[in-house]
């Protein structure tokens, strides 16, 4: 029979131990059915191929004067003008953090919208972003337990890391001189929780609305596009950097530098999460990120993971933030 029906071109499934899986629909051959199934996985629920991305931009509103592009990129430079102005020269960061969110990515966007009279405006666009399949019951659930695993992995790895006594001196101590020096930064214990929730919850939302969301609208949606977007989120993030590693091992140059492009990268990778899964997963992505980063920050300024043997190189280094 097997012969037969080989003469005819039909493909056979042998269920031999040696035996190859033959799809009917497609002749060719796959050698390993969990390569298959990886495969299938990868390309079906994290790629979502074959199916509509959860966020579909709209050319309409691509700027293309010369007056809407000058305003799309002015806003976009927002961000880096308020960290360098307020953070790096006024020593004021949580009023540059405000200034940033308030006024550069939620006020600035409003008002273009209104003087350049968008058909989306401010409520409608923000409506699109939750909407369909982005905030699907099971998006929900998705983000959350990527959320809670993806962040206690990342607490987990700052209390190891904080057990090494050169990182609690060469680099906790002098970043938290220059916080408090260099940007002004000095929290209370309320301060320092209600700064963790409004940094890990509300940072990473604002950022995520207005770098994926409405900057990738106005610039458009190509592969260019989104990596000039990605530029634009990863900028200001130098700045800051910048102006509280450490100056003494000369990481706030080079690692100011790495980090920054790594930052276009995730920024890249955010925007492909936005759009394919929509704003509630890659607002999850985001936050465990800015968690992770309050974890360091709390590892800083209060040291509750560091070993008990490193106090006194700790205490001589953070007394006297001035040498930093």
């Amino acid at each position: 029979m097997y012969s037969d029906l080989r003469k005819m071109n039909i493909p056979t499934t042998d269920y031999s131990p040696e035996a190859t899986l033959v799809d009917p629909s497609n002749p060719t051959t796959i050698n390993n059915p969990e390569e298959s199934k990886c495969k299938t996985i990868f390309c079906t629920h994290i790629l979502r191929r074959g199916s509509e991305p959860a966020y579909e931009f709209d050319n309409q509103f691509v700027a293309k004067t010369p007056r809407h592009i000058a305003a799309v990129v002015l806003i976009a430079l927002l961000p880096t003008i308020f960290i360098v102005s307020f953070f790096v020269v006024a020593r004021m960061g949580v009023l540059a953090m405000f200034l940033f969110h308030w006024v550069g990515a939620i006020g600035a966007p409003c008002l273009y919208m209104v003087l350049m009279k968008d058909t989306h405006g401010p409520i409608k666009y923000v409506a699109s972003q939750f909407t369909g399949y982005a905030v699907q019951s099971k998006q929900w659930i998705t983000a959350f337990l990527i959320f809670i695993v993806l962040t206690g992995i990342g607490f987990a790895f700052v209390v190891l890391i904080s057990k090494w006594c050169w990182l609690a001196s060469d680099f906790y101590a002098p970043v938290k001189g220059n916080l408090e020096n260099n940007a002004g930064i000095v929290f209370s214990t309320e301060g320092a929780v209600l700064f963790v929730l409004y940094f890990t919850f509300i940072n990473s939302l604002i950022e995520e609305l207005f770098f994926r969301g409405w900057l990738l609208e106005r610039l458009g949606s190509t592969l260019k596009k989104e990596v000039l977007g990605s530029f634009f989120y990863a900028f200001y993030h130098f700045f800051v950097m910048f102006a509280v590693f450490p100056k003494q091992i000369e990481f706030y140059i080079w690692g100011s530098i790495l980090l920054t492009l790594g930052l276009m990268l995730a920024g890249f990778v955010l925007s492909k999460i936005h759009r394919i899964h929509g704003i509630i997963m890659s607002w999850s992505v985001h936050a465990v990120a800015d968690a992770c980063i309050m974890f360091g920050l709390l590892a800083v300024y209060y040291q509750p993971w560091s070993d008990p043997s490193c106090d006194d190189v700790v205490v001589n280094n953070v007394t006297s933030p001035s040498s930093v």
